[in-house]
């Protein structure tokens, strides 16, 4: 493999590990989760990563990478402990791919990264007594203030709340247009969920500081 070649052996291990263990993080986020769910949710996210592999990249990096992984299915019942620390190990990938490939690259690696995990927080709505079952005004107001805070956490303020939640206004107008695709993956994911995903975000964006990723509020699956 042309790209991977570039790396050592434990560097290719952390690239081609990372889009299931994106998946895991996902699972661990779900802490109100029962024990079936998550088990339910592994299994998804096997398909879900077999599915991004068969997929077609803008980059040939990506490419292998995914194909790597497909490649171990076999061992990924054995990672099922790796949920820890994975914004961590995504700094450490943005920053081995920013040093040996080019910025598409690791824009398309992100890409597909985000992709699984958000994928996986879309699957289910694991509280349906509880969050989930909230009146559509209450669960909007909710995530509003988890993304302000979220917002806020990496910008170092929040002068702008109407800014930080237009994202939940623009679901809003979806669901009232119809769009009720968008709609349903907005209510199954997660206040939690939400907070994993913008750690993933920040910890492989380009532009995010050394060291930085947002806290790891997350617990083995």
């Amino acid at each position: 493999m042309i790209f991977l070649d570039k790396f050592s052996t434990d560097e290719r291990e952390l690239l081609v590990s990372l889009p299931y263990r994106a998946g895991l993080w996902m699972i661990a986020a779900n802490k109100g989760g029962s024990a079936a769910c998550s088990a339910k949710e592994s299994a998804v996210l096997e398909n879900i990563v077999v599915e991004k592999g068969r997929g077609v990249f803008e980059s040939a990096f990506v490419f292998e990478v995914m194909t790597a992984a497909c490649a171990r299915h076999a061992a990924w019942e054995n990672r099922a402990g790796e949920s820890r620390d994975v914004p961590a190990a995504c700094r450490e990938a943005r920053a081995l791919i920013q040093g040996r490939l080019s910025p598409h690259d690791l824009d398309c690696y992100r890409q597909v990264i985000m992709n699984i995990a958000t994928a996986m927080a879309n699957s289910f709505r694991e509280d349906p007594d509880g969050e989930a079952a909230m009146p559509l005004w209450a669960r909007l107001k909710a995530a509003a203030s988890s993304l302000i805070g979220t917002s806020a956490e990496k910008s170092g303020a929040s002068d702008d709340p109407d800014a930080a939640g237009q994202p939940v206004m623009d679901f809003a107008i979806g669901a009232e247009n119809g769009s009720r695709n968008e709609l349903n993956d907005f209510l199954n994911t997660s206040d939690d969920e939400y907070i994993a995903l913008a750690q993933l975000e920040h910890s492989l964006s380009a532009d995010a500081p050394p060291g930085e990723g947002g806290n790891n509020r997350q617990q083995e699956v």
